[in-house]
């Protein structure tokens, strides 16, 4: 009788411990890259990065026109139909090293376009390509309007780069191709893909 006690009372502590998550080896999360606030601050400071990562923009073969169009309406915060057709491709040249084809951009134009959520990257594991490009997989964390997205946005640097990042949202994790180049108006970003993993 002591036995069956003894198999009824470990039944119970081990459903107990697996629906806590005891039982299970957590995955250990990959360590924040120790340049991480170097990349945060770049990555940030493209204000058309985030367009690049919402669903449906990419295609398989990469940036398509409306990533591109779209990337140039949030980095020089203009209206669509006022884009001129150099301003557009000297953006998407510089960031992609491509145009958009001519008649697709005037189709474009005639979209509308507004980001609701702020796009905050950090980086984790990042490797130097044969070519001199960097690959990054990053976490992307999207936080919302309102007071608690203004409340988790006010510090969102010192906190994610500390690793607290439990209050919020659960990031995507994205690959990034990229290099970093510098003009006379200072250093930016060049993609060569973005992907979701």
């Amino acid at each position: 009788m002591k036995a069956i006690f003894k198999s009824i009372a470990a039944v119970f502590v081990g459903i107990f411990m697996f629906l806590f998550g005891w039982a299970m080896p957590k995955r250990p999360e990959p360590p924040i890259h120790p340049d991480a606030g170097y990349y945060f601050d770049l990555f940030e400071a493209d204000k058309g990065f985030e367009v690049l990562t919402y669903s449906g923009i990419l295609d398989q073969d990469g940036f398509d026109d409306i990533a591109l169009f779209m990337y140039y309406v949030e980095h020089s915060r203009i209206s669509c139909i006022d884009a001129e057709v150099d301003a557009i491709n000297a953006i998407t040249e510089k960031h992609f090293g491509r145009t958009i084809d001519p008649q697709r951009l005037e189709e474009l134009k005639q979209w509308g376009w507004g980001a609701g959520e702020v796009n905050v990257v950090l980086v984790g594991e990042l490797i130097e390509n044969p070519d001199g490009s960097l690959t990054g997989d990053y976490k992307r964390y999207m936080i919302g309007d309102g007071d608690d997205g203004d409340k988790l946005y006010e510090n969102r640097r010192e906190n994610l780069l500390a690793g607290k990042d439990k209050k919020y949202p659960k990031p995507d994790l994205l690959r990034v191709t990229f290099e970093v180049r510098e003009d006379d108006e200072g250093e930016y970003l060049f993609y060569h893909s973005v992907e979701r993993v």
